[in-house]
């Protein structure tokens, strides 16, 4: 039986609980991706956190094997990112990073070993973003629960970073506008330079072309020199693409990565 959604309700179907089904399946292949990543990383940026003793090893990977397929079989997805190591589930489209912890992973001393799971990023206060094992049951028993959490999370979640990167827009338009003049006279002694290596260049090769009678061996020599030397000047002059790309190359600051 997979896990599914009564039609029209934002709810699991009355008494209906996390089956043997998800559990039973082999192993999803990207919760070993993500286990075999699990050294402390940012959780940032849509990356995840998974940070468990060996003890937990096995049964972190038995949960998000689980959780993976009741992801998927809600039409979610669980995607590979920046290489085998790197995964990230996709609710309706919109990346969300979670993070599994075990308190004091690095306690080889502990018989009880808790796991808390968490969705990160900006959740709204008063919103549920932590589920974690209790008497009413393991983590497993959860699934339901934090899968529609993840659900009910991601439109919060896309708004906020689209307020986020519409923020950042209007940043970088105004730094953009604020560098402009300081960029402009960067650039211009900047063409200066390629011009004037060009001009001097082109004399140069016009000289050698007019008042040299080298023969046979040096002449053939010299007309390589000058086809290699009119390609070095063509390329270094700035209006070699035309005078709309080299005004438009006056008109506004570069951008700064995203990272930046």
């Amino acid at each position: 039986m997979r896990l599914q959604r009564t039609q029209g309700q934002d709810q699991w179907p009355y008494g209906m609980s996390i089956t043997e089904d998800i559990f039973s399946r082999k192993l999803h292949p990207q919760a070993s991706a993500a286990m075999s990543a699990r050294a402390p990383m940012l959780a940032w940026r849509n990356r995840n956190v998974i940070r468990v003793s060996e003890a937990a090893k096995d049964r972190t990977l038995r949960f998000l094997s689980g959780l993976f397929y009741a992801l998927e079989d809600r039409n979610h997805s669980i995607e590979k990112v920046n290489g085998p190591h790197e995964v990230r589930v996709v609710i309706n489209g919109e990346p969300v990073a979670i993070t599994i912890v075990e308190p004091n992973w690095r306690d080889d001393r502990k018989k009880i070993r808790r796991l808390i799971f968490s969705i990160d990023g900006h959740v709204p206060k008063g919103a549920q973003r932590n589920w974690q094992d209790s008497a009413s049951g393991g983590l497993e028993k959860k699934i339901p629960s934090i899968v529609l959490g993840l659900e009910r999370m991601a439109p919060l979640l896309r708004q906020w970073r689209e307020q986020l990167e519409a923020k950042r827009a209007v940043r970088e338009a105004e730094r953009r506008e604020q560098e402009l003049p300081a960029f402009r006279l960067k650039q211009l002694e900047s063409d200066l330079q390629d011009w004037q290596k060009m001009t001097l260049l082109m004399d140069l090769i016009a000289y050698l072309d007019r008042n040299t009678e080298e023969t046979g061996e040096d002449q053939e020599r010299l007309r390589a020199w000058i086809e290699w030397a009119t390609t070095i000047a063509r390329c270094s002059d700035p209006l070699s693409k035309g005078v709309k790309s080299f005004l438009d190359r006056y008109s506004q600051a570069p951008e700064r990565p995203a990272w930046y």
